[in-house]
């Protein structure tokens, strides 16, 4: 038997085997498959994915990266990845969670370029924190433009404990990110922050649920997004205050920049209270660039372009900024830039 003293990290599968007594407990405990599909459907096949366990009072200095490679060769792919993760009492770590499509391989002259299938990665996460845990999940999703992605992510919160997600999506022709938080501790508290870029005919949807079933809950949300072209967004985020659940502190705010007049925001922040003495405010924001700031850069020598890309990266800077990870912060500012300054937003910026 695995002694609960030691961290864990490792593929699924074979953690399953060499230490049950710290997966059965909780291995589909908690995402829900009776009433969604999808999860149903990535439980039914469970084959591998990820396991973290870390033991009681364990702190991590150095991040987890879990990395998921999806490569469709010439024909389209499915992958259903499963993550485990439970954190000990008082423990704290990061776990950087990122889902990447390589570039296609240049074929010699004349040649067909090798990758042209499209890949379908569906995942479920299950994040547990014991009594006084801290946890900062970071979820990127980085797929090709082609690629479809669901993923849904289940934390289970105890008593005092604590979980910050940043959860970006930069790239996939279609990608649900789903993210359900439940506060089943007193004094527990989520931090929620999410940015999203879309453009061209891609599509990215972000639902997310925060319960509230315990007293001296306390939940953060912002969610920001960038859409042009004639990209598409959804944010449907819902916080539930159950009957118990009294003096709880939420707060939910999601803003959307459009970058052309055929992009489409729809967004619908949602409060269901129960109790009577709590605390909860939301809100919801869809709008142009300021015109006269485009107008204040220009006077200062810069082109209509650069000055919407400078506002533009401006408009996600407060989700990069509330990153802890130096490295992921700087990686997300390039990518930002990068993608801003693509054929993908070139004219596409309101003039």
């Amino acid at each position: 038997a695995a002694s609960k003293n030691d961290i864990k990290i490792g593929c699924l599968r074979s953690q399953l085997v060499s230490n049950p007594e710290l997966i059965e407990p909780h291995l589909a405990r908690y995402a829900r498959y009776e009433d969604h599909s999808f999860t149903a459907l990535n439980t039914a096949f469970i084959r591998d994915g990820a396991f973290i366990y870390l033991p009681e009072g364990k702190v991590l200095d150095e991040p987890i990266h879990l990395l998921f490679i999806s490569k469709a060769g010439d024909h389209p792919i499915i992958s259903q990845p499963r993550i485990l993760i439970v954190a000990g009492k008082g423990s704290k770590a990061d776990v950087i969670e990122r889902y990447v499509t390589p570039p296609p391989i240049l074929p010699p002259q004349g040649g067909k370029e090798k990758g042209g299938g499209s890949s379908f990665t569906h995942a479920v996460t299950e994040i547990i924190l014991g009594e006084g845990a801290s946890l900062n999940h970071y979820k990127l999703v980085q797929e090709a433009k082609d690629a479809f992605h669901i993923g849904t992510t289940q934390v289970w919160e105890n008593r005092e404990s604590r979980f910050n997600s940043f959860s970006v999506t930069l790239a996939g022709k279609l990608v649900r990110n789903n993210l359900n938080v439940s506060l089943n501790g007193e004094g527990a508290k989520c931090v929620l922050n999410g940015l999203y870029l879309v453009s061209e005919d891609r599509h990215v949807d972000n639902t997310t649920l925060i319960d509230h079933p315990q007293i001296r809950g306390t939940s953060r949300q912002l969610y920001k997004g960038i859409v042009g072209g004639k990209g598409t967004a959804v944010f449907s985020g819902k916080i539930l205050v159950r009957e118990d659940a009294q003096k709880t502190d939420a707060q939910q705010i999601n803003k959307n920049l459009l970058l052309s007049e055929e992009a489409t925001v729809d967004t619908k922040p949602q409060l269901e209270i129960r109790a009577d003495d709590v605390k909860c405010t939301h809100g919801a924001a869809v709008g142009y660039l300021d015109e006269d700031a485009i107008f204040y850069l220009k006077t200062r020598g810069l082109a209509g372009q650069e000055a919407a890309r400078l506002l533009a990266c401006g408009f996600a800077n407060e989700i990069i900024q509330a990153i802890g990870l130096e490295s992921i912060r700087t990686e997300l500012n390039q990518l930002l830039l990068d993608q801003l300054s693509g054929p993908s937003y070139q004219g596409g910026f309101r003039r």
